[in-house]
């Protein structure tokens, strides 16, 4: 396989997971979940695409690195170091609207 045909499948899947992602919250729109669960979807929808970008940027790095491709592998790197800096605040941030949503739905309860 070239260098075409990996972009392409890496491309395809980053788009298939987004797919998948978009679908996902539009359906559990629709569900009557309780607080925790949506809770935990939210940071799910956080966690996921970040993880899954990561393993496949790390495959790309492995298979740049033995096909000696350096401009590839530079920008394989730059992206792991990007997902690895911007993870943590979009996980952060949903684990605060998490508990923003636990915490208005036990006030709603009480009342």
């Amino acid at each position: 396989m070239g260098h075409g045909t990996h972009s392409r499948a890496g491309l395809a899947l980053a788009v298939a997971i987004g797919l998948w992602a978009a679908a996902a919250t539009a359906a559990a729109r629709h569900l009557t979940l309780t607080p925790r669960v949506r809770a935990f979807h939210l940071v799910l929808g956080a966690i996921i695409p970040n993880a899954v970008s990561m393993v496949v940027v790390t495959l790309g790095i492995w298979w740049w690195a033995t096909q000696s491709s350096v401009t590839l592998l530079v920008l394989a790197v730059t992206n792991l170091a990007l997902t690895g800096v911007l993870a943590p605040g979009k996980i952060g941030r949903a684990v605060r609207r998490g508990r923003r949503l636990q915490a208005a739905a036990s006030n709603a309860n009480v009342r």
